[in-house]
């Protein structure tokens, strides 16, 4: 098996943050946040018009940035699932609050795939978004500002308003790179769920999961986004990775399910949301699942991942705990 960091030097990504400035009042929050996929996807319609056919893929923006295509091969399709955006959102929940004509807030987000091309769409269909609002024709705001974060992980502005977003120079980083720099504590952490995760087991939610339940979500969610965004096919040994995780101990889990909004139909809402808390571990994780938890937390778990569900960050332990 070719080494795991060596293969991920080819998983390129950007880390950026876009500063939104609101031309009227909304009070935001998380739910406005992880609801942007219809007002996302409109925007994207209108700036990259979707295109079908091989011989326009090239073509298909659209396509590239929000509906990467299914696998051609079979096996591969069986695989990895069908898999989302090319951009993973990052909220900041104590970032949510009321906000005047004027104010900023700051949008984190992970683009995968190696592509400037692709940032400068994501770019664009935020501004396209601004002209309709975070929230049904409410919230209307202009982008002013982009920030990358380099291979030594400072920030840049890369990009404001006045210039061309063709001209938004964006740091673009390697996996391998960025785990071998910051991946050094292998005990005493923590996964962090910090807004809800929906992971779905035969069309049901869990409404308790264990570390064991939560890993597989990991190891799926991360050998797609990779292999659609990064045409990466990990050389991995799944069978034996899953084995390790039957080793792991887990301290203390108190993940749990916490409603965030609610989907009303004709008669009645039916509660919508998804598990949050930590985990703690017992002693050391093996470097292979270390990777795929922190490869993870770059792309969140479960449904509506892509637009800022089920983010989780990985931390040393409370030390009261």
């Amino acid at each position: 098996m070719k080494g795991l960091m060596e293969q991920l030097k080819k998983a390129e990504f950007v880390k950026i943050e876009c500063d939104l400035r609101f031309s009227e009042a909304i009070d935001v929050e998380l739910a406005n946040l992880l609801c942007l996929r219809r007002a996302i996807r409109s925007a994207a319609k209108y700036v990259l018009p979707p295109v079908r056919g091989e011989e326009t893929a090239a073509l298909n923006r659209f396509g590239r940035l929000l509906e990467p295509d299914l696998a051609v091969d079979p096996v591969a399709r069986h695989h990895h699932q069908k898999c989302g955006p090319a951009f993973v959102f990052h909220h900041d929940v104590s970032c949510t609050g009321k906000f005047c004509r004027g104010d900023v807030l700051t949008l984190s987000a992970t683009v995968w795939g190696g592509n400037s091309e692709i940032v400068h769409d994501f770019m664009r269909v935020l501004q396209a978004l601004g002209k309709t609002g975070l929230r049904h024709d409410a919230g209307r705001f202009e982008l002013v500002a982009v920030r990358g974060e380099d291979s030594a992980q400072n920030w840049q502005q890369v990009w404001q308003a006045s210039a061309p977003v063709s001209s938004a120079m964006i740091p673009m980083r390697d996996a391998s790179w960025w785990l071998n720099s910051y991946m050094l504590e292998r005990s005493v952490l923590e996964l962090k769920f910090h807004t809800p995760a929906r992971l779905l087991v035969k069309k049901r939610p869990l409404f308790k999961a264990d570390f064991k339940q939560i890993f597989p979500f990991v190891l799926r969610r991360v050998t797609s986004m990779l292999y659609s965004h990064c045409y990466l096919d990990l050389d991995i040994d799944i069978h034996e990775l899953l084995s390790v995780i039957e080793q792991v101990e887990v301290e203390i889990n108190n993940l749990a399910w916490h409603d965030w909004r609610e989907l009303c139909g004709d008669n009645s809402c039916q509660p919508l949301g998804g598990l949050m808390g930590t985990i703690n571990f017992k002693g050391e994780l093996s470097q292979e699942v270390l990777v795929f938890l922190y490869l993870g937390s770059y792309m969140n778990l479960g449904k509506n991942a892509a637009f800022g569900a089920g983010g989780y960050w990985i931390e040393p332990k409370s030390s009261d705990l």
